[in-house]
């Protein structure tokens, strides 16, 4: 509070705070105005009637910037709120923006157009290809397991239930959701929800017998999914090899993250580090791998890359290979197939990627 307070408007400084300070903090920087207001991550104001979102349009300052390599990862809306904040007043308010550009993903070629047209002006964007051109190569493999006998036998019977919701008149968008969340989880292990099913699902198997293989010829391993039930499920097998491990996710204080991310990087006995998707896919260096592990594919191919990033960036003197583990004729490669058509929508907006999942999804999905 006495460091925001003592702030002096035509003094030559650089003030560093975090979403959430601001966010409480919003009250002591009324009366002040900044020469620049620049946002780092700035995805973290997706959500436009979050409080943290409103807090930093409530900072007054004379130019704006916004850093993000997601600038999409729920649906168009997300951009509309960044723009808000960068340049108030440009789209029409939220209702409008909405109505008109919220099923961008089917409208005529001519509306897309428009709206790449509107956020050109004020998107400058540059890839690791354009401007690191010292990063050592970097490659992608989707890589296919079958489901065990067992595994195979509760997918379908909570396929057919899933079908059987999505063709439920009055069926809603949230046990939707629920029910395609559980059929992701049994392509990783239905034990993350079955507690007594009684095979090991084969993606674990496989994790576990590759992370061995690999740290015992000296590489180290970033694994990540959505599901931190899978990752502590990961750390146990590793426990049961010996094999020494971090897991990062929400809970961990941001000096834990740290302390992990520097001992990983440094310390050779550590072979792997389990990260959730979202607590751990922006904000670490973790050059320390040379190999990453994604346990369960997400809808954002962009939230993807964020994660491969942690690795692949300034500092990484090694090859990095990164490997998709993809449940065979499951929702896993239907995923895979509407990443690619998501994408295609954020190349006709200038790099940027992502749209809500849509009925016509959901059937495709299920199909």
């Amino acid at each position: 509070e006495q460091t925001i307070l003592s702030i002096q408007e035509k003094e030559r400084k650089v003030y560093l705070t975090s979403y959430d300070s601001l966010r409480n903090d919003v009250a002591f920087y009324k009366g002040k105005t900044f020469a620049c207001l620049m946002l780092d991550e700035a995805q973290s104001i997706a959500n436009a009637f979050a409080k943290k979102s409103l807090a930093v349009k409530e900072i007054r300052s004379s130019c704006r910037f916004a850093l993000t390599g997601t600038p999409i990862q729920n649906s168009i809306l997300d951009l509309w709120s960044i723009f808000d904040f960068l340049v108030p007043g440009y789209f029409p308010g939220y209702s409008s923006f909405k109505e008109d550009y919220g099923t961008i993903e089917f409208a005529s070629l001519e509306k897309k157009k428009r709206l790449k047209n509107a956020i050109s002006p004020f998107l400058l964007r540059r890839t690791k290809e354009e401007v690191l051109l010292d990063l050592p190569p970097f490659e992608e493999k989707d890589f296919f397991l079958s489901l065990g006998s067992e595994q195979e036998k509760v997918y379908q019977e909570y396929l057919s239930q899933a079908r059987g919701e999505l063709g439920r008149e009055g069926g809603d968008r949230i046990s939707i959701l629920a029910a395609l969340t559980r059929l992701r989880q049994i392509c990783v292990d239905p034990s993350l929800f079955l507690p007594s099913f009684p095979e090991e699902g084969v993606k674990i198997s496989y994790l576990a017998e590759s992370l061995l293989s690999l740290t015992q010829g000296g590489h180290k391993a970033l694994i990540f999914s959505s599901f931190v039930t899978a990752l502590k499920l990961v750390g146990k097998k590793l426990d049961q090899l010996g094999l020494k491990h971090y897991l990062l996710e929400g809970s961990s204080t941001a000096e834990e993250r740290i302390e992990m991310a520097n001992s990983f990087n440094a310390d050779p006995s550590v072979g792997a580090m389990l990260i959730s998707l979202k607590a751990g896919g922006t904000g670490l260096n973790l050059t320390g791998a040379d190999t990453v592990f994604l346990l369960d594919p997400w809808w954002n191919l962009s939230a993807e890359e964020q994660a491969f990033a942690r690795a692949h960036r300034i500092g990484q003197k090694k090859s990095l290979t990164v490997f998709r583990l993809i449940a065979s004729s499951s929702i896993e490669e239907r995923m895979l197939i509407l990443q690619k058509k998501k994408k295609g929508l954020g190349e006709i907006l200038s790099g940027v990627s992502g749209a809500a999942l849509t009925k016509e999804d959901f059937a495709f999905l299920l199909s």
